[in-house]
């Protein structure tokens, strides 16, 4: 009775202090960067939404009702900060960690297994976009599917008839609120029945429900009810965000022709690509392993700590009670592979989502886990250290992939915070009824994960009320940040007394769907001007404003002071270099799969993956004559090089035209066969901080206004090349 009363310590306990190891380098500094800001501005303006309608703005997304409940919820919490936000996904993913060591521990008949699953689970290293607030809801959704489903489960075995009753109502009701939070969740639904027959076999499981068929019939009433309010929602009219991913085609249709991407990129990815990323990201990307490493260490002392006995019945793996484990072994797999295909399915539906690893393996982790678990529990039969070791290494990549990711989305935060606090303190919002803008000489606002498409919602929630963002120019060069069908930025043209605004240049022979010009008077725009560092030339009539903002209890000055001005949080453990510090520099676009690095400069679309097996490259394509990049470095006195490699140069004549600048410096170029190029750099043209390296070519019009797709460039100390 004693241990029955505190089980759900064994459950929660390793997961919580695996969270808090995760969060503890970073803290709370993790702030909105996509659609996020869209949400706040819509909380701005029209107070939370809790359920989704068609009028309530989010009507695309009816047949998930729920899908910003969590984000709404933290808004009613704490308003003006992200910290309810960052409590919220604390809490799901330790409930997501929880839920799975339980089911982890029916199915293998062991706590110290389950306990491994579970870690697992909240460490798999497929998913790029699990300790982001865009997935907030993905991870609230999987928490509940994962939750109700050990709710079925228990109630499968359980002898009180109340207490199983209660399990069974708390269990549909997650589950219909994760179906209803996020749509895939419904695919994952008979998760209770796989795990059972996991354990049991066909002919026990097939008892256990005509025994106490409730249960069953619990999970089976929950995916009815959904499927029934999706034909509803569906029939009231308008398109939905599922219905736009199929573009008219049938979803079987669609499923056939993507069936080999199931394996090539999907199965790939969840056994082996995952992984192999994590060993890159600890081999190259961690000043200092040591924290990885401990955060491993733990998980698996975590896992030794756990007195071994059965979950759901009588006997351990570990005492020799499991009479067949080589069968219990084989079901783990099918069983987990059932599940990857259930959770990773729905995404073959549409191609971006297949073409990017953010968020489409979230759904797909259990499954792959269970496939993962199996090996080391089969090295425990032979040899208890050698699977100790086997779960010691996976936890570590884990751990370093999972910290990688997470300083990943904190970086951007930070880039964007930059530009926020920039703005915000040098603007006070008050537009007198004009337009703002924004003339962006940094080139920091000219992609998706930089405010490019999210700067007016953003605004509008920091202010406390809508701020009119008219456009957003990157300059220079004129680049209007809205792009058309082929992702080409359009012309920002400045006149005497108006702007111009207009689609970029039409092309010959392409027929791409043009939007009239915009022409608005000078008198009705107020413009901001960011400088190349990121600053905004400071206003001294505005300096009371800014004494307003640092102590003032309105929301746009708690909002500034707890998101825009917040201190760095978390422990400094030195895990990375920081990027002014380097004296070298390399950029590639995005070294990771989907962790793509907003590209600093202008005259670039954004980044695209070239999917293998195991290696994926990004590239961008130039779309401008002259392009540009920035970048920090650090020099010594040493002589340097610049190297760079071009998959693809569209013709002769554009490859003859490329000119390399680096601080407005020619630098004659050296060829490779395979479109690699390199050039010496003068000594005393790269300086302490930015520095711009300019790529000046033709760009072929008859080919969508393309020019050469860039992969790479470094800036390194080496001897003169000769």
């Amino acid at each position: 009775m004693n241990r029955d009363r505190y089980m759900w310590l064994r459950w929660t306990l390793p997961p919580a202090i695996l969270v808090a190891l995760l969060w503890l380098p970073f803290g709370f500094t993790l702030h909105g960067l996509i659609e996020e800001w869209g949400v706040l501005g819509l909380f701005t303006n029209s107070g939370p939404l809790l359920f989704v309608t068609d009028g309530s703005g989010f009507g695309a997304h009816k047949l998930r009702p729920l899908t910003i409940f969590p984000h709404a919820l933290a808004y009613l919490m704490q308003p003006d900060s992200f910290t309810a936000w960052h409590w919220i996904m604390i809490a799901a993913l330790v409930a997501k960690g929880a839920a799975s060591s339980y089911i982890g521990a029916y199915i293998t008949r062991s706590t110290r297994w389950g306990v491994c699953f579970g870690l697992m689970v909240l460490l798999y290293p497929a998913d790029t976009m699990q300790l982001s607030f865009r997935g907030l809801h993905i991870n609230a959704s999987l928490a509940l599917m994962l939750f109700g489903s050990a709710l079925f489960i228990w109630a499968q075995g359980s002898r009180s008839t109340g207490a199983r009753w209660s399990a069974i109502v708390l269990g549909v009701v997650c589950l219909i609120a994760a179906q209803m939070m996020y749509e895939v969740a419904f695919a994952l639904a008979p998760l209770p029945l796989v795990a059972i027959w996991c354990r049991e076999g066909f002919r026990s499981t097939a008892n256990q429900v005509r025994s106490r068929p409730a249960a069953t019939g619990g999970w089976i009433l929950a995916s009815l009810l959904y499927a029934g309010y999706v034909l509803v929602a569906s029939s009231s009219g308008g398109e939905s965000y599922q219905q736009s991913l199929t573009s008219g085609r049938s979803p079987l249709a669609i499923l056939w022709d993507a069936l080999p991407k199931l394996f090539e990129v999907g199965m790939a990815r969840a056994l082996v690509g995952g992984w192999y990323d994590a060993w890159g990201m600890a081999a190259s990307e961690f000043k200092s392993l040591l924290y990885v490493v401990v955060v491993g260490v733990l998980c698996t002392v975590l896992i030794v700590a756990c007195r071994p006995f059965d979950v759901g019945g009588r006997g351990t793996l570990e005492a020799d009670a499991l009479t067949n484990e080589v069968t219990l072994w084989l079901r783990m797999v099918l069983a987990g592979l059932v599940l990857f295909v259930l959770g990773y399915g729905p995404y073959l539906l549409s191609p971006p989502h297949v073409a990017i690893s953010q968020r489409t393996y979230l759904f797909a982790t259990p499954g792959a886990a269970l496939v993962i678990l199996a090996l080391p529990i089969a090295l425990a039969r032979m040899w208890k250290p050698i699977a100790a070791a086997t779960v010691l290494g996976l936890f570590t990549l884990g751990a370093a992939a999972q910290l990688f990711q997470f300083h990943h989305y904190v970086t951007l935060s930070e880039m964007q915070r930059k530009v926020l606090r920039a703005i915000v303190s040098n603007f006070d919002g008050n537009t007198d009824g004009k337009s703002l803008l924004i003339l962006d000489h940094s080139g920091r606002l000219s992609h998706t994960w930089s405010l490019r498409d999210n700067l007016q919602p953003a605004l509008t929630y920091l202010y406390g009320r809508r701020v009119p963002v008219a456009e957003i120019c990157l300059m220079p060069s004129g680049e209007r940040q809205v792009i058309d069908a082929l992702a080409r930025p359009g012309r920002c043209i400045e006149e005497e007394d108006r702007w111009v605004f207009a689609d970029s240049e039409p092309l010959p022979d392409v027929d791409v769907a043009r939007r009239p010009d915009r022409i608005i008077k000078k008198t009705e725009l107020m413009a901001l001007t960011i400088e190349v560092d990121g600053s905004v030339r400071s206003d001294a009539t505005l300096d009371s404003y800014r004494a307003q903002l640092a102590s003032a209890d309105t929301p746009a000055a708690r909002r500034y002071r707890d998101i825009l001005n917040a201190t760095p949080q978390g422990w400094d453990l030195g895990l990375f270099e920081p990027a002014e510090s380097r004296s070298s520099y390399r950029w590639d676009f995005g070294r990771w799969w989907s962790l793509e690095i907003p590209t600093h400069g202008n005259g670039w679309r954004e980044a695209e993956w070239n999917i293998g097996w195991l290696e994926h490259d990004a590239v961008a394509w130039k779309i401008r004559e002259n392009a540009s990049l920035v970048f920090e470095l650090k020099p010594d006195a040493s002589p340097y090089v610049l190297e760079g490699r071009f998959t693809v140069i569209v013709n002769p004549a554009i490859k003859d035209s490329i000119k390399l600048l680096m601080n407005s410096v020619d630098l004659p170029i050296q060829w490779q066969s395979d479109g690699s190029f390199a050039a010496n750099i003068p000594t005393g043209v790269l300086r302490n901080g930015l520095n711009t390296l300019e790529i000046n070519s033709k760009v072929e019009r008859s080919y969508y206004g393309l020019s050469a797709q860039l992969t790479m460039f470094q800036v390194r100390p080496t001897t003169p090349l000769r």
